[in-house]
């Protein structure tokens, strides 16, 4: 007898629970019974049927909340597509049911937890969350080839049954301990998916199908990853159709995870110190603070995801498809930092510089006094804002039409009391108005207006007005100076001559006659007022000087920090198609089948490749692609700030691999670059260099050699770059034949032509490498390459300092073990140690006096070769394992191509090994000036034009010298110049 909740359907229905009963009762069918229940709550005559029972039950259902209910409990069943019409139950196809809004169904639970904890005194928070869902999908053909990439008949539909399970967790524990600081973290997480694919004709029964479905699934407890299971649960096409189905077409999966691990520890010290400093009898507070802070950090990320499904061609052909993607980011981060600041020197400064003026103090009390306008300026200044306020029709109308109501008298009482305190005191904003007039006063008196937040037009009248009285005053303070300086003068007049030479002494610096003047004061009374104005001047122009020297120093702080990064990122993803026979009985058909549902790629792959070297006949096929992806970049960075001056100098190496094989190993796909750049920058100036590289591994292995394209860029860019600057770095290159003879003063004339005050010039040396030098750099062997380098470095080391040069010759022709230059560099220069090659030249030198007396004092032009020549050697011997490093890789690219691998990884973290060590080699042999040596020089660095030497004679074609490229950025223009 059929049950409406036969198929576990969600409903709740109370009708179709008395339906049921009625059945039960009268041993009627479900059909006839809710026939009847229909009949009797709508008073239907039925003459057909029974009517006792109709009335037995009409009077049953009198007070059941059913008969009110009943258009509300159809239209339930209705969501279902369940119809009742005409006395028939009927039940809906599966089209019909997709089109119902109960076509998806979803059941399941979610939980999550968070907790705090505190472990050794640390909080430790954690928390979880999880999840699980059972949906239910029925779908056209159209929507099943979005979500599911299939096609099938357009009249059939797809039953989606997916079975969810996900969960997450985090940690996270921080704090401080002292100078200690941490803070930690660590989550994880998975999300898997069991998809279970079933297709239908659209004309089925949507019960019989659903039945179908879950029977299907639970009651045979299938397992998706067993052989058994799914070759007895899957069904093959029917008519030979591959996208026609009638029942499971295809069990998917779907499974994500990820990791992540991060932490960051730091230490941090300061040290602070301060004393008071006596001026003449006042203490003075000077503080100073170093603090010191170390920081390491760390971050790991790995996300990992496949995709794979299986579906049967035929009843003796299983098709199984995995994609599957891992990714790991991993950084680390060091820092090292030091903070120095002084504060207090300001006052300080200021105290020292009034008590220790080259003056006797007679005289310092008279220029001090003589200096200061003091009562004057704050009367002169109160009394014209004050008759502003009382008499300045013009200001009131401003203030009532600024500001909407008179507020004038408000904002002049307010002014006259910053003119008070900020003018009445000793400033150095006014203290030297002697030299340059009224300038400073009325900036200072500017600044406090401006302070006083009024609107532009009340500003600009005031500033203007006062600086009417500023002139005014400054002109009385001139006469009044005069009065007191010619009273001063007058009152040497009846002292001795040595009493008034005592006085005027300090007039003899500036040439006065001073003796003369001693002799006969009151003669010279107008030479002498003049001559002790103009020490006034000095001595307030020698004040000022020392003032904003105290100023720059009160703020002085250095910053110092080295930091250090390193980052990596790789790829590993596979598209891989296995066809087996599911009916083969072989345990290793079955592993196949698991390792491949479970995203084990790498065992599927090779066990497959196995079974069909050998032939066997579970293995119908094998098609894919696998493919190893990774880029690494390494950092370190020295800045310094002083002040507000920044400089820094930076090494960056950055490598980057790619391959792809198809299933059978063979290279689809394969590039190696790496790339190392120099960075130095301060003030407005940074320079940079960049070698680069890109190697394609199937050229080289087709062709038997390395096969790789590459260059080398130097730029300078500089603000307000002078004549002489470009000279110097472009002469440096012209002089070794790198450019064009005469391109430097071609160079300047134009860039003289072009440029303007505040131009920012860029400018760019490159030089492209081709396949030819790779080829012949990789093939030179050591012998050759060590000693191509070697000459190279020596040139542009030695012969432009004669003198060092002339000891390097001195050395050698006396140094008994070596009769050549190459073999000299290269015994000294692979010493460990300086001292340890000193001693052994002065232990193997023809004479008896040794040439370097005392290796501890560091100096002398022997010991200056000496170091040049470990420096020549260091560079030859990384040229040399430049070339070797080359050859490898070049090796490598043919081995892999060879070896036709599958699994990537082991040659993606070889070849990343050498492209790092690479990289290395050529950070030895080349370097940008620092900014230290860049305020003096802007010539290109000696090792890096041996280096570009090198390459240009190896390289081959139009492209063996430099392209420059000149760029000048005006405030509105840029134009770029190519100077071939």
């Amino acid at each position: 007898m059929l049950k409406y909740n036969q198929f576990n359907l969600p409903i709740e229905s109370a009708l179709l629970k008395f339906v049921e009963h009625q059945s039960k009762h009268y041993d009627i069918s479900l059909s006839d019974a809710f026939k009847l229940v229909f009949f009797a709550l709508n008073g239907i005559k039925n003459d057909e049927g029974d009517p006792e029972r109709i009335e037995k039950i009409k009077g049953d259902i009198l007070d059941l909340t059913v008969k009110s209910n009943f258009k509300n409990e159809l239209a339930k069943l209705e969501k279902w597509g369940i119809g009742f019409n005409n006395g028939r139950f009927s039940f809906p196809t599966i089209a019909r049911f997709a089109e119902t809004t109960k076509s998806t169904q979803s059941w399941g639970f979610d939980g999550n937890m968070a907790k705090t904890k505190s472990i050794a005194g640390l909080p430790v928070k954690i928390k979880g969350e999880a999840s699980s869902a059972l949906k239910l999908d029925v779908a056209n053909a159209e929507t099943c080839k979005d979500t599911f990439n299939i096609n099938m008949p357009q009249l059939d539909y797809g039953v989606s049954l997916r079975l969810g399970v996900a969960a997450g967790a985090e940690g996270a524990v921080s704090g401080t301990n002292g100078v200690f600081s941490g803070n930690f973290s660590a989550g994880g997480s998975f999300d898997f998916d069991l998809h279970y694919l079933y297709q239908f004709d659209g004309v089925d029964s949507a019960l019989e199908s659903l039945h179908h479905t879950f029977k299907n699934t639970a009651s045979h407890k299938f397992i998706y990853f067993d052989l058994d299971s799914i070759n007895n649960n899957l069904v093959s096409p029917q008519s030979g159709d591959l996208n026609d189905y009638h029942g499971l077409r295809r069990v998917e999966v779907n499974y994500k995870n990820s990791v992540n691990l991060s932490g960051k520890l730091g230490l941090g010290k300061s040290i602070s110190k301060s004393e008071k400093v006596s001026v003449t009898g006042h203490k003075h507070k000077v503080s100073a603070s170093i603090s010191l802070g170390f920081s390491a950090g760390y971050e790991s990320k790995l996300n990992g995801h496949f995709r794979t499904y299986c579906q049967k061609l035929s009843d003796n052909s299983l098709k199984i498809v995995l994609e599957s993607l891992d990714e790991q980011s991993q950084q680390f981060d060091l820092a090292l930092g030091a903070d120095i600041k002084v504060s207090g020197l300001d006052e300080l400064g200021k105290a020292l510089i009034d008590g220790y003026l080259p003056y006797e103090q007679s005289w310092k009390s008279d220029l001090d006094e003589w200096s200061n306008l003091g009562d004057l300026l704050v009367q002169d200044m109160t009394s014209k804002l004050q008759s502003i306020a009382e008499d300045d029709a013009v200001w009131r109308s401003l203030v009532q039409t600024a500001l909407g109501e008179d507020k004038s008298e408000e904002i002049i009482n307010s002014l006259k009391e910053k003119v008070s305190s900020e003018l009445s005191k000793p400033s150095d904003k006014v203290f030297n108005w002697l030299n340059d007039g009224t300038q400073q006063i009325n900036q200072s008196i500017s600044e406090f207006v401006l302070k006083s937040g009024l609107p532009t037009q009340l500003s600009t009248y005031l500033n203007d007005t006062l600086a009417q009285t500023v002139f005014s005053t400054i002109n009385n303070a001139n006469q009044d100076l005069q009065d007191k300086v010619k009273a001063k003068v007058e009152s040497f007049a009846h002292k001795s001559s040595t009493e008034v030479r005592k006085w005027l002494e300090p007039l003899s610096e500036f040439g006065n006659r001073v003796d003369e003047f001693a002799e006969d004061i009151n003669t010279y009374s107008q030479e002498v007022t003049e001559a002790v104005i103009d020490l006034l001047s000095e001595y307030q122009k020698l004040r000022q000087r020392l003032l904003e020297g105290a100023k720059k120093a009160a703020e002085y702080q250095v910053a110092l920090q080295l930091g250090y990064n390193a980052s990596k990122w790789t790829k590993e993803s596979a598209l891989l198609t296995i066809i087996i026979d599911p009916t083969n009985t072989a345990q290793e058909n079955s592993d196949i089948v698991k390792y491949m549902m479970l995203g084990k790629v790498g065992s599927a792959l090779e066990l497959a490749q196995a079974l069909e070297a050998n032939g066997h006949p579970a293995i119908k096929s094998i098609e894919g692609e696998l493919t190893s992806w990774s880029r690494q970049v390494k950092e370190l960075k020295l800045g310094i700030s002083f002040g507000k001056v920044n400089m820094y100098a930076l090494t960056r190496k950055l490598s980057e691999i790619n391959i792809k094989v198809d299933s059978s190993g063979n290279l689809l796909v394969g590039d190696v670059e790496a790339k190392l750049e120099e960075e130095a920058g301060f003030f407005h100036e940074e320079r940079k260099l960049s070698v680069f590289s890109t190697s394609n591994i199937i050229k080289a292995s087709e062709q038997n050699r390395l096969a790789s394209v590459g260059g080398v860029s130097l730029a300078l860019s500089d603000k307000n770059l002078r004549s002489s600057e470009l000279q110097q770095f472009l002469y440096s290159l012209e002089e070794r034949g790198l450019v064009q003879s005469g391109l430097t003063n071609r160079a300047i004339q134009l860039y003289n032509r072009k440029k303007s005050y505040g131009s920012t010039v860029v400018l760019r040396a490159n030089m492209l490498l081709n396949k030819n030098f790779y080829k012949k750099l990789a093939q030179l062997g050591d012998e050759k390459a060590y000693e191509l380098a070697c000459n190279s470095f020596f040139e542009t080391s030695f012969m432009p300092r004669k003198n060092i040069y002339n000891s390097f010759n001195v050395l050698l022709n006396g140094y008994e073990l070596a009769d050549n230059r190459i073999d000299f560099i290269k015994q000294i220069g692979r010493k460990s140690t300086e001292s340890m090659a000193c001693k052994h030249i002065n232990s193997n030198f023809i004479g008896n006096i040794p040439p370097i007396r005392d290796i501890r004092r560091k100096t002398g032009s022997h010991l200056l070769a000496v170091r040049s020549v470990r420096a020549v050697n260091k560079c030859a011997e990384a040229f040399t394992d430049m070339s070797d490093l080359l050859n490898e890789l070049g090796e490598s690219f043919i081995a892999l191509k060879k070896e036709k691998p599958t699994d990537l990884k082991p040659w993606q973290e070889k070849l990343d090994d050498l492209v790092d060590e690479l990289n290395s080699k050529i950070a030895t042999m080349v370097s940008v000036k620092g900014f230290i040596e860049g305020l003096l020089d802007e010539s290109v660095n000696w090792n890096t034009l041996a280096f570009l030497c090198l390459l240009a004679d190896l390289n081959e074609g139009k492209s063996t010298k430099l392209t420059i490229t000149l760029t000048i950025k005006n405030s509105d223009t840029e134009e770029s110049f190519v100077l071939a």
